[in-house]
């Protein structure tokens, strides 16, 4: 058993195994290695003795990492809170703040899940109040390990953190000191995230019935007794962490260890022409450095039986048969970095007599830290890299024949990954994958070579670090503080996670390449690159929400169907199997909706239609294949792209300085990155522009141009737009066209009809006016003095009051152009500027009320505008939204999340449900409470909603949309007879005659927008919002 005796008890069982196809009756063992770094699940037969089948449970994330620079941080204590019941807090990176280099810590309040954790985190017997004041409870025991002897010794020996009665964690951790002086802090950071992963994944059915990880299942059904024992600051090893999950009802192992942080200057030469210090990395496994008397000795050069030449073996770097044995006895031995692994030659140095070794690297650069590989674990001695300049300067005098005395000490700068959420992440994120695939006594179905358990660990961890200022954009390092990285480092993987192709080229092909994508981590990686592209489809389609317990945004979405998707998928799936089981989760929770955008992520990344895993024992016979099933295929072209829409400008009072938006669609089955996209007026000049990123398969994306163009003078405008792609295959849909009018006067006051309630763009006020702003009613409770601005004079600048009608053509600016200060549309917007002036009262106190309107006559009604900050200089601006049917402010109601809403300084769209109000008469408030900051600019406020007719329903209609085709599919069990489809003005675009149970439409002549369907039987009428995209 890799020349390890087991050091715990040794579970044994009878039990049935099928092995090639036979059933065999075996003995099951479950042994744990003395170095702590493997549990097997072994099958002998009980016929003949032989071992049929062996399994590690434990699996170890090992990696080679390059020596960085780390900058220190600020440690700054936020306060926040979410109900819960024990009172408990814990000082901590909080979620989604991926680490200490992303985000301070905060302090937070029982931030235990009520549904997931209803006794708190540290009760047992479901009785209210806690069993531990430490770092245990039901879902997890966090504790130090610094001597590594954690898993199998059964022994609780091992030191956690006290909050004491009151359940206060409030330790602060101080990085200016070794990783053993912040010991509380990193225990109950471990602690904290361990619980969360339980809480998060819990909502989205990692449950007792499913196999997670409790020691009271409160009666929910599974085995319980198995939470998460986890060990920080873990003694056996470096640059490392490892997860073990055993069948349901036996308690996993999370270990995590140090990670050598920025290179340090262990090694001294003490003699000769090279004497001086020089900068290494030790080794991630064998014995440490020492840290006070310096380990010295003579060194030798190892050589072996390779030969000089360009294409033979290294001599010098231990991969063949040592030959100078006697020449390394008690010396330190000098070797090059090889082929072979790092454990094999290290080790191979040791049993040649070497009491340390020297590692050189072989290529340019600085040292990196050495994993352990299949040997590292039977090393003692320790172990440094050094770079290729520095090391083959050390060869050279060693061959001339010098000698050379040196020192070794312990000069690392340990990074401790207990602060590291996403590898936390990671490592809970194997005990989920193991226990759902196959169920949660199997155990053991990620075994196989094209298993993807390293990716769906990656994307737990990315998922649970995922924020609201995130975006397709921004590429995702993984473990980037571990590992010594900035905050935008480009991780531990083989590239970063985006859906650029220009940042991730991987696609499923890659995991054939065995030289330069590893097993299982590379493997993984491929896979995780797939699901980040398809967490991003659904943002982009549903939203994104910050709630990960109650949210229904599109990250939400993709979390549910990846957690059923493992549960569906057979043990040691493929990665063909894996797709089909988020198909067929679709399919159970969505309807199938999203059927085309899950297989447009897929086969974007090359396993489409057509993809065959061969076996998926084998990470060498996979098939690409970029094509879409024939349900979803648009197109049969590989590259193809194109102006879907211009959506604005639309006719009107248009300036000199409009800005035009179009929606680019990719037709083809292949990702488009860093599309040309280009505008002409009239005929004119083309203005070029990059859209940059990928567009996946099918997808639609906005585009704003930065470049204004000029409608002022009146009159018709011929607009087109499209893509300028070169290898095109399809140029007729690369452009649109459509024709506009610049009017004299705009159409006030504005009018609308259902299913838009009420309307205000702020386009029908006289400009700059501070009161009697149409029937809205207005408040200035901190009767502040508003700021003045530098960039830009207007009329009434510096008014006391609440909002202005700000007019961004009459405005002067004082310099050159101030876009930030223009409006969402036209030349109006109701701004609020932040009182503080002359010392007057902040912060700001201002109420605005609309106009009373009704919601009869439509369904499901929202209120949606447009925000944004001026600038972010003196903090974000802050609003509250709230609904009443009076005019005295103090009888609204707050409809908005949180405290406040704080506005980017980009435009923002924000929708509130006023459902709940559905046939009533009601106003809008608005409650601008700004902070000595400066300017919230608003526009484009808007109610709308559903016809709602109050006709008898169709009998079993249903309809399903599919964007990839442009076409609307309906059916009943009665003749359907007309359908008609209406804009968000209310217009009737569309109206067709039908005499069939089941009938087709084709959309592709619209534009991306809402519209509202009218379907209709004899007996029935039935009405729907449909996004046309």
């Amino acid at each position: 058993m890799d020349g390890h005796t087991p050091i715990h008890t040794i579970r044994a069982k009878l039990v049935y195994v099928v092995v090639n196809d036979k059933l065999n009756l075996t003995w099951n063992f479950n042994i744990v290695t003395t170095d702590h770094k493997n549990w097997y699940d072994i099958f002998v037969s009980a016929e003949d003795g032989k071992v049929l089948k062996k399994e590690n449970w434990i699996i170890n994330c090992e990696f080679d990492k390059n020596g960085n620079h780390k900058h220190s941080h600020s440690i700054v204590k936020n306060n926040s809170n979410k109900s819960s019941n024990d009172g408990s807090s814990y000082n901590v990176v909080s979620l989604p703040t991926p680490s200490p280099n992303h985000g301070p810590f905060e302090l937070l309040n029982d931030p235990a899940d009520p549904v997931a954790s209803p006794f708190g985190w540290h009760d047992t017997d479901g009785v209210e109040g806690p069993e531990y004041t430490i770092t245990r409870g039901n879902n997890v025991y966090a504790r130090e390990d610094d001597e590594g002897n954690g898993l199998g010794t059964g022994i609780d020996t091992d030191y956690s953190p006290d909050g004491g009665s009151e359940l206060n964690f409030n330790f602060q951790a101080d990085f200016s000191l070794p990783p053993s002086e912040n010991m509380d802090a990193s225990i109950t950071n471990l602690f904290y995230i361990n619980n969360m992963m339980h809480d998060i994944w819990y909502r989205y059915g990692f449950d007792e019935a499913s196999g997670n990880f409790q020691e009271n299942n409160y009666g929910n059904g599974g085995f319980g007794s198995d939470s998460v024992n986890a060990d920080g600051q873990d003694g056996s090893g470096f640059n490392n962490a490892s997860f073990g999950t055993p069948p349901d009802g036996q308690n996993p192992q999370m270990t995590m260890f140090l990670w050598s942080g920025p290179a340090g200057e262990p090694l001294t030469i003490l003699n000769g022409s090279l004497a001086g210090e020089y900068t290494g990395l030790p080794a991630g496994f064998g014995e440490s450095l020492p840290d006070d008397t310096p380990l010295s000795g003579e060194l030798a050069l190892l050589t072996d039986q390779g030969e000089l030449g360009e294409d033979a073996p290294d001599p010098h770097d231990a991969c063949q048969t040592i030959i100078n044995p006697s020449e390394l006895e008690g010396k330190i031995a000098v070797i090059r970095r090889g082929t072979c692994e790092f454990g094999f030659k290290i080790l191979a140095a040791e049993n040649a007599g070497a009491i340390a070794v020297i590692m050189v690297n072989n290529v340019a650069g600085g040292p990196i830290t050495m994993g352990a590989g299949a040997d590292g674990g039977s090393v003692t001695i320790p172990s440094i890299m050094i770079s290729q300049d520095d090391g083959e300067a050390l060869i050279a005098a060693l061959q001339a024949g010098d000698t050379i005395n040196a020192e070794l000490i312990n000069a690392a700068n340990y990074t401790d990954s207990d602060y590291d959420n996403e590898i936390i992440a990671h490592e809970y994120g194997h005990g989920i994958s193991n226990r759902l695939m196959g169920g949660a006594q199997a155990a053991g179905c990620m075994q196989n070579d094209e298993q993807q358990g390293e990716g769906f660990s990656d994307w737990f961890g990315l998922m649970i670090t995922l924020g609201e200022n995130d975006a397709p954009s921004i590429p995702r390092g993984v473990a980037t503080y571990s590992a010594g990285q900035a905050p935008n480092g480009t991780g531990i993987r083989n590239a970063p996670y985006s859906p650029d192709f220009g940042v991730n080229p991987y696609t499923y092909a890659d995991t054939n390449n065995t030289a330069a994508v590893s097993q299982p981590h590379g493997v993984g990686f491929v896979f995780a690159t797939m699901l980040w592209d398809l967490t991003w489809l659904f943002i982009d389609e549903y939203g994104f929400d910050p709630d990960l317990t109650n949210g229904n945004g599109g990250n939400n979405m993709i979390m549910q169907l990846v957690i059923d998707g493992l549960k569906l998928a057979p043990c040691s799936s493929g990665f063909v199997d894996m797709r089909d089981a988020i198909l067929l989760a679709d399919e159970l929770v969505y309807n199938g909706a999203n059927e085309c955008l899950i297989w447009g992520a897929f086969a974007a990344r090359g396993l489409g239609w057509q993809a065959d895993q061969g076996n998926a024992s084998s990470r060498t016979d996979q098939v690409e294949d970029f094509s879409l099933p024939p349900s979803c295929m648009q197109s049969n072209n590989q590259f193809d792209t194109g102006v879907l829409s211009i959506d604005s400008p639309v006719s009107g009072v248009l300036s000199n300085n409009e800005n035009i938006t179009v929606t680019v669609r990719n037709y083809g089955v292949m990702g488009a990155s860093n599309v040309d996209v280009f505008y002409q007026i009239n005929g004119g000049n083309q203005i070029i522009e990059t859209l940059e990123g990928v567009i996946m398969a099918g997808q639609s994306v906005e585009y704003t141009f930065t470049t204004a163009a000029d409608f002022s003078v009146i009159g018709d405008y011929e607009i087109t737009s499209g893509t300028i792609l070169s290898n095109d295959e399809d140029s007729s849909n690369d452009t649109i066209s459509v024709t506009i009018t610049s009017q004299e006067t705009s159409n006030c006051p504005d009018n609308y009809t259902l299913p838009i309630a009420w309307r205000d763009n702020f386009e029908c006020y006289d400009p700059f006016i501070i009161s009697d702003i149409g029937d809205w009613i207005m408040y200035d409770l901190d009767g502040g003095t508003t700021w003045g601005a530098n960039a830009v004079d207007f009329e009434n600048e510096s008014y006391v009051g609440t909002g202005i009608i700000y007019n961004d053509e009459l405005a002067t600016p004082t310099g050159g152009p101030v876009p930030e200060w223009d409006t969402y549309q036209g030349d109006q917007g109701l701004y609020f500027v932040a009182s503080g002036a002359n010392g007057t009262t902040i912060p700001n106190d201002d109420w605005m009320i609309s106009p009373e309107f009704s919601l009869s006559g439509i369904t499901s009604p929202i209120f949606s505008m447009k925000a944004k900050s001026v600038n972010d200089t003196y903090g974000l601006e802050r609003f509250q939204i709230a609904v009443g049917n009076s005019t005295d402010y103090n009888e609204f109601t707050i409809i908005s999340d949180g405290a406040y809403i704080e506005a980017p300084t980009e435009w923002t769209t924000y929708e509130f449900d006023l459902s709940a109000y559905e046939g009533e008469n009601i106003r809008i408030a608005i409650h601008y409470v700004g902070n000595d900051s400066f300017v919230l600019q608003t526009d484009s406020f808007k109610v709308e909603g559903t016809l709602g007719l109050g006709e008898n329903e169709i009998s079993d209609f249903e309809y399903y949309y599919n964007p990839f085709n442009d076409m609307l599919n309906m059916s009943s069990s009665e003749k359907l007879s007309n359908i008609q489809i209406f804009n968000i003005l209310g217009q009737k675009i569309i109206e067709e005659d039908i005499n069939s149970y089941n009938h087709q439409i084709n959309l592709g002549n619209l534009s991306t927008s809402i519209y509202f369907i009218k379907v209709e039987s004899n007996n029935g009428v039935n009405t729907f919002k449909l996004r046309v995209r």
